[in-house]
């Protein structure tokens, strides 16, 4: 075991001394190499620094080469595009609009506006033949919509345009409208509108979608230019709307005096669809401004009292109410709109008043779901000498028989139908009851 451990140590020397061996014998090697590697190594490192030299001036010379061919394509682009832009506008002056002669391209612009919704501002920006002739149409801008934020340019572009030709105004106070137009400025509010109230003259239809409210008169006030005054007449207005619910102030009941006191026999259609409208106008003193009416609407959700206005009516020819809350009148009370109406549409209304009643001139009568259809029988029943369609739809259709119509129409009618309709609640059943004189229908 002894001789074993002493040749292992042997072995161990050995390796030791082959190692050592091996260490020198690699440092000797080195040293003959190193003197041979160091000239190569300072070639090569002089070789890098000339490529790198050259490369940068390549670059250099490159990017001037480049920059001076870019400009030069940019100007032949530019003077290509020149050519093209002059080329499209000698065949455009071949184009059978350009032949077409001045009032019949306005005509055109009239159709693409009002009926396919063109805004006039976008079709200006097409040529100028198209903005001179659209320039000389006062017509096309005599549409004139008023918000808080329309711009007093826009205001003053319309007047001067249009002229004298008279307008078609929209009043709506909500600050986000699909009304809009674009036309809204950045600076004061109100200001826009209270520069269109100097053309209340030459206003010929007024809609009134929502009216500034006390707060919004008040900060226009304090605005200094922007205060608003409802004051001037209202000589050309032929049509007025009220088509959203607007809250009473002083005001607004300015501009309703104004609106009634002011206006001539022109205006004869009046549309409503706020109930403490109708409750202001129902007042006696505003028995004149009924009594020119022509055509009278009234749509409101719910009123809480109700508007004697029917004996207001000397010349009305066509009346539409849904939800029109009237009061009782007695059958021998004079009313003059029976002798004048032509054209009667009434839902959920009371039809107390048309008991023991001749219509001479009624032509076309519509009744639906109205309200006391009982009280027809107490005084005989409603004449309709010269009525050619009668439409009734209620829930009992025993209330038709009072109602007498020209022989005429049973003996012609071309449409003659009875329809049961069964009710999902409650099981009542649902009539109507549909005569006609030619064949326009009428359903409830």
């Amino acid at each position: 075991m002894k001789s074993r451990e002493t040749e292992i140590a042997c072995l161990k020397q050995r390796i030791l001394r082959r190692q050592e061996h091996l260490r020198k014998l690699q440092e000797m090697e080195l040293e003959v190499l190193r003197p041979i590697f160091d000239q190569p190594r300072a070639n090569i490192c002089e070789i890098q620094q000339e490529m790198a030299r050259l490369w940068t001036e390549y670059t250099a010379r490159m990017s001037t080469v480049q920059e001076v061919a870019q400009a030069e394509v940019a100007g032949v682009q530019k003077h290509v595009a020149f050519l093209e832009r002059e080329n499209s506008k000698l065949q455009s002056f071949l184009a059978p609009i350009r032949r077409l002669p001045t009032e019949l391209l306005a005509e055109i612009f009239v159709i693409t506006i009002t009926c396919h919704g063109q805004k006039p501002f976008d079709m200006i920006r097409v040529c100028r033949t198209w903005r001179s002739t659209m320039f000389g149409m006062a017509h096309i801008w005599s549409r004139l919509t008023l918000q808080p934020s329309t711009a007093q340019e826009y205001v003053e572009f319309v007047a001067e345009r249009t002229k004298q030709v008279s307008l078609e105004v929209v009043i709506d106070s909500n600050k986000a409208s699909e009304l809009s137009h674009g036309y809204m400025g950045e600076g004061k509010p109100y200001i826009g509108m209270a520069l269109a109230l100097k053309t209340m003259p030459r206003w010929k239809a007024v809609n009134v979608v929502s009216f500034p409210g006390e707060a919004d008169f008040i900060r226009a006030a304090e605005e200094g230019e922007s205060a608003m005054d409802f004051v001037r007449p209202l000589e050309k207005l032929e049509v007025f709307k009220i088509t959203g619910f607007c809250e009473m102030s002083a005001q607004f009941s300015q501009f309703l005096d104004t609106v009634t006191e002011t206006s001539t026999e022109k205006l004869t259609h009046v549309e409503i669809a706020s109930p403490n409208v109708i409750g202001f106008l129902s007042s006696p003193c505003y028995h004149a401004f009924f009594s020119r009416l022509r055509h009278f609407k009234v749509n409101v959700r719910e009123m809480k009292d109700p508007a004697d206005i029917l004996p207001y009516f000397e010349n009305l020819e066509v009346l539409e109410a849904y939800r029109l809350r009237l009061p009782t009148y007695p059958h021998d009370m004079d009313l003059p709109i029976v002798r004048t109406l032509k054209w009667l549409n009434i839902k959920v209304v009371s039809v107390q008043w048309m008991s023991g009643r001749t219509f001479p001139v009624l032509e076309d009568c519509t009744i639906v779901w109205p309200y006391h259809p009982e009280t027809l029988r107490l005084y005989g029943g409603v004449d309709l000498p010269a009525c050619t369609q009668f439409t009734y739809d209620d829930h009992l259709i025993g209330p038709i028989s009072v109602f007498r119509l020209p022989s005429s129409v049973f003996r012609s009618s071309t449409r003659w139908s009875y329809i049961m309709r069964h009710g999902t609640n409650q099981g009542v059943a649902h009539s109507s009851l549909l005569f006609g004189a030619n064949r326009r229908t009428r359903s409830g």
